[in-house]
């Protein structure tokens, strides 16, 4: 459904949050709020408070003659501009920003905006989608609903099954994996609009049934004398160390994604019963994991003597001003890899979740089973916990046959 209209100012603070959270450069965003500064201004001087579609046309065919043909390629400064004004629209619209976005007209007739919020809508509260997942689908329901305005539709209602059968013509060119996630959107989007009662015809029908067989890619491990040098080579003398130590701790015991690692609290840590106990971040689904004793005093270590002066609740915080919660945990690993000298693979994962990966391969040694192990990773489906059979070579030689089963 659509945001509770907020005044620019607020918009602007509320999106340059966001994109922190989501981890973009702090060289990216300040880019964005130069221009988001001048559209302040020049919706001052046309008085008003409030973000609408139609004053971001407005003011970017002002700033810079937007939407027009270009002749050479379309400047840079052009698309941060069109990108930032974007942002701004995504926001108050639907209370998502899209990764990625190719320049486009903005304003899509109000039938379609309708549905696109809708929709939003659906997949947090039906679906149970994560906002990861809901920027994505919507990013490629804009790609569909820009195929159709191109076409000169201006209603769902006015879908028809040719249209469906040229938009799949238009990802031909995307490969295997890709093309299959654009049909599986589009099918959903439209098995929506029917249920809703958008369209009167059950359209997702005329979509190509698209078959995956890739291989599942064994999951990246490392030993457990690998996982030991990632831990000694943090120097837990600095602050910023401390830090670094306990968040590596946490990963590599209690398999924690990056996305709960950034957003843990003070208040997750029960120190009566000694649990970390807080609400999954991608899931929504709550858990709770032992707060084992090298874990609670590495925790101990960085709240006394480690962790910046700061009214903020989060436990892990930057250390440069100003203090905010972590965003990103992706370059403390890369700069302990480099310390332990742990070879790493430019085709192979190498993120955090790959200590996740080692804990479920070392619970598999020990023989946990594996809905335990599904437990403690947080998985919703055992499906994606069964990935790690693959890794568990002393289980696999159990069920290895002897050379002369079957004769001679």
């Amino acid at each position: 459904m659509e945001q509770a209209k907020r005044s620019i100012s607020e918009l602007i603070k509320t999106v340059t949050d966001e994109l922190y959270r989501m981890g973009y450069s702090p060289a990216t965003v300040p880019r964005f709020n130069l221009v988001w500064k001048k559209f302040q201004l020049y919706a001052e001087s046309k008085g008003s408070d409030h973000f609408s579609e139609e004053l971001g046309e407005k003011f970017l065919k002002e700033l810079i003659n937007y939407p027009c043909q270009y002749e050479k390629k379309f400047p840079y400064q052009a698309r941060i501009a069109v990108r930032a004004v974007r942002i701004l629209g995504d926001y108050q619209l639907y209370g998502i920003i899209s990764r990625k976005r190719k320049d486009q007209q903005l304003n899509p007739p109000e039938a379609f905006r309708k549905g696109i919020r809708e929709f939003v809508s659906y997949s947090y509260t039906e679906c149970g989608n994560a906002t990861k997942t809901v920027d994505r689908k919507v990013f490629i329901v804009r790609y569909f609903i820009e195929f159709l305005v191109s076409r000169n539709l201006n209603n769902y209602s006015d879908i028809r099954r040719e249209h469906i059968l040229e938009a799949v013509k238009t990802l031909v060119v995307l490969d295997k994996r890709t093309f299959g996630r654009y049909i599986e959107c589009i099918r959903c989007f439209l098995r929506f609009l029917y249920k809703y009662e958008f369209i009167t015809q059950e359209l997702h029908g005329f979509l190509p049934k698209v078959y995956d067989t890739r291989e599942r890619k064994t999951p990246t491990v490392w030993s457990r004398e690998e996982v030991e040098r990632l831990l000694a080579s943090v120097d837990r003398g600095n602050p910023c160390g401390k830090r670094d130590y306990a968040i590596l701790l946490i990963v590599a015991k209690l398999g924690l994604r990056n996305s709960d690692i950034c957003n843990l609290k003070l208040e997750n840590l029960n120190w009566d019963t000694n649990r970390i106990e807080f609400t999954q971040f991608k899931t929504k689904e709550p858990v709770s994991l032992p707060l084992f004793y090298d874990i609670g005093w590495a925790i101990i270590e960085y709240l006394k003597n480690g962790r910046p002066i700061t009214d903020s609740q989060y436990l892990f915080m930057r250390h440069l001003p100003p203090y905010e919660k972590l965003i990103s945990t992706y370059a403390i690993l890369q700069r302990y890899l480099a310390l332990a000298e742990i070879r790493t693979f430019p085709d192979r994962p190498h993120g955090m979740h790959i200590l996740r990966h080692s804990l479920a391969c070392r619970l598999l040694e020990e023989q946990i089973p594996i809905e335990v192990i599904s437990q403690v990773l947080g998985h919703m489906n055992i499906a994606s916990t069964k990935d790690y059979l693959h890794v568990d070579i002393n289980g696999l030689r159990k069920c290895a046959l002897d050379a002369k089963f079957g004769g001679e």
